[in-house]
């Protein structure tokens, strides 16, 4: 019987630099509501791919991060506080790296992202709020489409 041979590392991603996020549009874009987004750290050249979703109805985020098979796998929730939770329903380990960087991205990263140049993260170039795909040159580099950039300000003016 011929085995699959399974790979054991994920293909390098070629990432455009106008994708890479900073500062407040970071912040934004994670929050948005249906964010897809890479952390990289360029020292080891180890990154990490995470999905954060709204709830429909609440101010709760279910974040998932790309597994081995191309899945993406539960590992918990962000609260309207914006702190993560770790969700024991996870098939992935409270102690497995991925969970520990997103732990990471939002207690340290998020808040200081000047201390750490060497961390880069990048969107997939679809809208973080609807996942389209970005065609604009200004919501490429914000993340967030149009429409859905015209919303977001609407709500706060209101």
């Amino acid at each position: 019987m011929d085995f699959v041979k399974i790979p054991t590392k994920q293909p390098k991603h070629e990432f455009i630099p106008e994708s890479e996020l900073r500062g407040q549009q970071l912040r934004d874009f994670v929050f948005a509501g249906n964010a897809l987004f890479t952390v990289l750290n360029k020292t080891s050249g180890n990154y990490v791919t995470f999905k954060v979703k709204k709830h429909k109805e609440d101010d709760v985020w279910f974040v998932t991060t790309l597994g081995q098979y191309g899945s993406y796998d539960f590992i918990g929730t962000c609260f309207s506080d914006k702190k993560f939770k770790y969700s024991r329903k996870s098939d992935v380990s409270e102690t497995d790296q991925k969970v520990a960087v997103f732990k990471w991205f939002l207690t340290k990263f998020f808040n200081d992202q000047n201390k750490y140049e060497e961390v880069k993260v990048y969107h997939h170039g679809r809208c973080g709020a609807c996942a389209k795909v970005l065609t604009t040159p200004e919501s490429i580099k914000e993340g967030i489409g149009p429409v859905c950039s015209g919303r977001k300000y609407k709500k706060r003016a209101s």
